[in-house]
């Protein structure tokens, strides 16, 4: 059958009775529910028929050992699962430690290993520089050995360099004075090219007036001379203009005359 909701009103106390009774027998309130309704039905079962009540209680008492007995099962049961449980958690635990300590002897390995590897190759390198070293210090000590072998000749050539050189060092008081004179002498002809230099600047400049003024004189002499010849041209030009400009022409004289006008003025 399927199972359907069933809302009923009941007071707090009765619900809470029912929760702790469904608690009590480890079913659900369906199943308790269902097993109150068993009850009651056993209960008028005994009202109902009075002969069979110890049939009936016997079977409560057979039926509650049952249930007793599977709700002991149930527990064995759920203790033995939470036995295992924390066994397999305890387990888990251990191996978790164990793998946590071995990844810290595996690391500490690694670390000492990276460690030998690094000595080593600082060993290797200590043994590369020595033997360079040991090279270095042969090689010195050839040269050395070469340079004791040259030193007598490097001190009799260097003797020799030095006699040679106090010889030339008589001559050097001499040169030296030479020298002096010359870089006197070049001084003054310094300072002579300097003032010549000045001169030449100066005279440039007095030339450059000289010209400029002459210049201006020239300009305003020819430009009185260019005035005057303006005049006089201008003066010709009206001379030329009176004596080419025409004559006015005589009128011819009227014989009959009835009146006498006005002729113009001779000039």
């Amino acid at each position: 059958m399927a199972d359907m909701q069933l809302n009923m009103r009941v007071t707090e106390e009765v619900a809470e009775r029912f929760r702790a009774f469904c608690k009590e027998q480890g079913v659900s309130q369906p199943q308790g529910m269902d097993s109150l309704l068993s009850m009651m039905e056993l209960v008028k079962a005994k009202e109902a028929i009075p002969s069979r009540q110890t049939d009936i209680e016997s079977f409560e008492m057979h039926t509650k050992a049952l249930m007793d007995a599977f709700l002991h099962s149930l527990e064995i049961n759920a203790e033995a699962e939470e036995r295992v449980k924390a066994q397999f958690i305890s387990s888990l635990e251990s191996k978790d430690k164990t793998i946590v300590d071995l990844q810290g002897k595996v690391e500490a390995l690694q670390t000492m290993l990276a460690e030998a590897q690094s000595a080593q190759q600082n060993s290797e390198n200590r043994a590369v520089e020595a033997e360079k070293e040991t090279a270095a210090a042969i090689e010195a000590a050839e040269s050395a050995q070469r340079t004791a072998a040259d030193k007598a000749a490097i001190i009799e050539m260097l003797t020799s360099k030095l006699q040679e050189a106090e010889s030339k060092l008589g001559g050097y008081d001499a040169l030296q004075a030479d020298e002096q004179a010359a870089k006197a002498e070049i001084g003054q002809l310094k300072e002579q090219l300097k003032e010549a230099q000045y001169a030449v600047k100066s005279a440039e400049m007095e030339a450059q007036l000289q010209i400029a003024k002459e210049r201006e004189q020239l300009e305003r002499a020819h430009s009185a001379e260019i005035k005057a010849l303006y005049e006089k041209m201008s003066a010709y030009q009206e001379q030329i203009a009176a004596l080419t400009a025409p004559k006015p022409e005589k009128e011819p004289e009227k014989k009959e005359k009835t009146t006498t006008e006005p002729g113009p003025k001779k000039g």
